[in-house]
C-alpha cells in the first residue's frame, strides 16, 4: 500500500508531491458569507477598525521593550466584537505595525461545507492559516480539483469529497486536500520554476501535475503504457469510496493518511478509475445535474418566485403515527421548505450517502438557513446567494440535485469491485498501513531499512541473495537490536503453527543466508515435493532439526523434522532427503512491532 503523501520524509513512494489542509480563518463569521456585497462590507469595516487600532498601538508601544508590548496591545485594541475579530496572528501584525488593505480580488468562491458554497475573503493577513492552498488554488480562482479526506483529529467516520473550489478547514473534518495540479508563480524576470521553461502558464502561474513521476512509473509497469496521471488521480478517488476499504482499514484511517493499494488485475484498476471519474462528475457538478423528481406541495400559486422560494430554515416533517411508533423522530421522506412549500418523495436510500459525518441532504438543511451571529451581529442569508446569481429556485433545486447526487453516488459505490490488492495475502495489506515505507539512498539500505518481500517470492529469490538488489520491492524502516545486513528482509508469516513465538499474521525479520549451524533454528524452508499442511504452500517457517550420517567424504541427511511450536500441529518429517528436495532460505530473526 502506498501513502497519498508524506511531508516528513521525501524518500517514501507517494502518490502526491504536495497537499494541504483547507484554509482556517479563525473568524469565519467575518470571512465567509453567502453575499459578496455583505462580505465585502464586513471585511472593509474590520480593516477600518484595524487601521485605527494600528495607529493607537504604534503610539502606545513606541520605545517600550518588546517583551512588555503584548500587555499594552491587549489593553489598547478595540474589543467590540461588532467591529473586529482579533486572533493571535492579527494581534502580532498590529504589534509589528503591519498595515492591512482591502483586496477586491480576494473575494472568491469557497466550498465551506459539503455541497454548500460561500464567498470567502482569501487573504493571508485575515486568514489565520492558508497552508499550501495558494499553490493549489492560487488567488482562489485558477482551475484545479482536489480530493479532500478527513485527517488526524477528526472524530467522524472516514469520508472524502472532491472540490473545484477553495476548501475550508472543515469542508471535510480537519481535511487534507490532494490536488490534480500544483501551481507556482512565474518570477519577476519571467522565468519559470521547477527547472523547466517549456510549460503551460496560466495567469502568471506555471502548472504541473501533483501526481508524482515515480507513482506513474509504478502504475505503468503494473497496468500498461496508456495509464495517465489523471487515471491514477481518479483511481484514488474510486478506492477511497470502497466500502470494503473503509471497513477493513477503519482504525488506521483514524490515525493516519490513507494508503492506497494496487489492484491485482488491470480490469479492477480500470473499474476503480472509471468509478472515480463518475463520482467526481456528480460531486463537482452537483449544482447543474438534473434535479430528482420530488413532489412540490404549495399552499398557493401565483406568488413572486423570489417570495415563493425564499428560505428561512428547512425542517423534516413530523413523523406519521406508524413512524413514531417505530421510534422515528422525523419523517425524512418530506421536507418543509418554507411556510408555502413542502417537498415529498425523498428516497430513503438517498440518506445512505454520508459525507463528513452526515447525509449529504442534511448538509443542505443545516447550511441553507438564515443565521445571525450573536457576537458580531453579522447576518448570513442563503437567499442572498440566489439573488446575486439571479436564481430564485437555486436552493430548492439544489436540494433536489443533492438527492440525485446521493442516489447516483450509492449506485456507483455498490458496483465497485473488491480491492483484490496486489499482495501475497489480505493481511499484508493491513501491514502496509503500519510499516513505514521508505525510498532509501544506496548507503541506507540494510543499515536502517530492508525490503518487504512476500514469503513465496523470498523462497525463490533468496536462493541467490544478490538477486534481491534487482527486484522491485518496497523498503521498510526497521528498528531492531540486531545489526542489519544484506540479505535481510521483512515478510508476513500467516498461520498458527509457530505460536506463541510468531503470532498469526506477524511481520517478521528474516536473514539470508543462514549463518552457522541450522540445528534448532527457526527457518524459512522451501519444499520441492511436499507442502505445508497448514497453508498448502511449498514453503514453511518451522523449527529445524535434522539427523545426518557420514558417508565417504560427505554428510547425508537421514531425517529432517520441521517442527511447529503449537502442539495442535504436527511436524513435517522428511526421510532420506537430498539437497534438491529441501532448500533452507533464511533464518527467522524476530517479530517486528508494527
Amino acid at each position: 500500500f502506498i501513502v497519498l503523501g508524506d511531508k516528513d520524509d521525501e524518500k517514501p513512494l507517494a502518490f502526491f508531491e504536495n497537499y494541504s489542509q483547507g484554509i482556517l480563518t479563525s473568524r469565519d463569521k467575518w470571512c465567509y458569507n453567502f453575499s459578496r456585497a455583505y462580505l465585502s462590507a464586513n471585511i472593509k469595516r474590520m480593516i477600518d477598525t484595524y487601521t485605527v487600532n494600528l495607529a493607537k498601538v504604534a503610539e502606545r508601544i513606541a520605545g517600550v521593550p518588546k517583551d512588555e508590548r503584548e500587555e499594552i496591545v491587549n489593553d489598547t485594541i478595540e474589543s467590540d466584537a461588532k467591529q473586529i475579530s482579533w486572533s493571535r496572528a492579527l494581534k502580532s501584525d498590529v504589534m509589528k505595525g503591519k498595515a492591512v488593505a482591502y483586496q477586491e480580488n480576494a473575494v472568491v468562491t469557497s466550498n465551506y461545507r459539503p455541497f454548500a458554497k460561500n464567498r470567502v475573503y482569501f487573504d493571508r493577513r485575515l486568514n489565520e492559516f492558508v497552508y499550501q492552498m495558494p499553490s493549489i488554488f492560487p488567488e482562489g480562482k485558477l482551475p484545479n480539483v482536489a480530493i479532500c479526506v478527513d485527517s488526524r483529529g477528526s472524530t467522524k467516520d472516514f469520508s472524502c469529497l472532491i472540490t473545484s473550489s477553495l476548501p475550508d478547514y472543515e469542508f471535510i473534518s480537519k481535511g487534507q486536500c490532494f490536488p490534480l495540479y500544483l501551481y507556482e508563480p512565474v518570477d519577476a524576470s519571467g522565468k519559470l520554476g521547477f527547472g523547466k521553461q517549456d510549460v503551460e502558464v496560466i495567469d502568471g502561474y506555471r502548472r504541473r501535475d501533483a501526481i508524482t513521476d515515480r507513482i506513474l512509473k509504478k502504475f505503468v509497469e503494473a497496468y500498461g503504457n496508456d495509464v495517465s496521471k489523471e487515471d491514477i488521480f481518479y483511481y484514488v478517488y474510486g478506492v477511497l469510496h470502497s466500502p470494503e476499504y473503509r471497513t477493513r482499514f477503519a482504525a488506521d484511517l483514524k490515525k493516519m493518511l490513507p494508503r492506497i493499494p494496487l489492484t491485482k488485475e488491470t480490469r479492477d484498476f480500470r473499474e476503480f478509475s472509471q468509478a472515480g471519474r463518475e463520482l467526481a462528475q456528480w460531486h463537482l457538478n452537483y449544482e447543474t445535474v438534473e434535479p430528482w423528481n420530488l413532489e412540490e406541495h404549495m399552499d398557493s400559486f401565483g406568488f413572486d418566485p423570489w417570495e415563493q422560494f425564499k428560505v428561512t430554515k428547512m425542517t423534516f416533517a413530523r413523523p406519521t403515527p406508524e413512524q413514531k411508533e417505530a421510534g422515528a423522530k422525523w419523517d425524512k421522506t418530506k421536507i418543509i421548505y418554507n411556510s408555502h412549500v413542502t417537498l415529498s418523495g425523498i428516497p430513503r436510500d438517498a440518506y445512505e450517502y454520508v459525507v463528513n459525518g452526515k447525509p449529504a441532504i442534511e448538509w443542505i438543511l443545516e447550511r441553507y438557513q438564515v443565521t445571525r451571529d450573536k457576537d458580531s451581529g453579522i447576518v448570513n442569508d442563503p437567499n442572498d446567494w440566489c439573488t446575486e446569481h439571479n436564481q430564485p429556485r437555486y436552493i430548492i433545486d439544489l436540494l433536489k440535485r443533492v438527492v440525485r447526487v446521493s442516489m447516483e453516488t450509492m449506485k456507483i459505490v455498490r458496483r465497485l469491485p473488491a480491492l483484490n490488492e496486489l499482495s501475497e495475502t489480505v493481511g499484508q495489506a493491513d501491514a502496509m498501513f503500519r510499516l513505514r515505507l521508505v525510498q532509501p539512498n544506496p548507503e541506507d539500505r540494510y543499515v536502517t531499512c530492508v525490503p518487504f518481500v512476500p514469503l513465496k517470492v523470498a523462497a525463490g529469490t533468496f536462493g541467490n541473495p544478490q538477486h534481491l538488489e534487482h527486484e522491485n520491492f518496497e523498503w521498510v524502516a526497521v528498528q531492531s537490536k540486531r545489526r542489519l545486513r544484506p540479505g535481510m528482509f521483512v515478510a508476513q508469516v500467516n498461520g498458527r503453527s509457530m505460536e506463541p513465538m510468531i503470532p498469526d499474521g506477524s511481520y517478521c525479520l528474516f536473514a539470508s543466508p543462514v549463518e552457522g549451524s541450522r540445528q534448532g533454528k527457526t527457518l524459512l524452508v522451501q519444499l520441492r515435493d511436499e507442502v505445508d499442511p497448514e497453508t498448502g504452500e511449498r514453503y514453511t517457517v518451522k523449527r529445524y532439526e535434522s539427523e545426518k550420517v557420514h558417508t565417504g567424504d560427505s554428510w547425508r541427511h537421514t531425517t529432517i523434522k520441521l517442527k511447529p511450536l503449537n502442539p495442535e500441529f504436527e511436524a513435517i518429517e522428511l526421510a532420506d532427503v537430498s539437497e534438491e528436495q529441501v532448500s533452507v532460505i533464511a533464518e527467522y530473526v524476530e517479530v517486528l512491532e508494527v
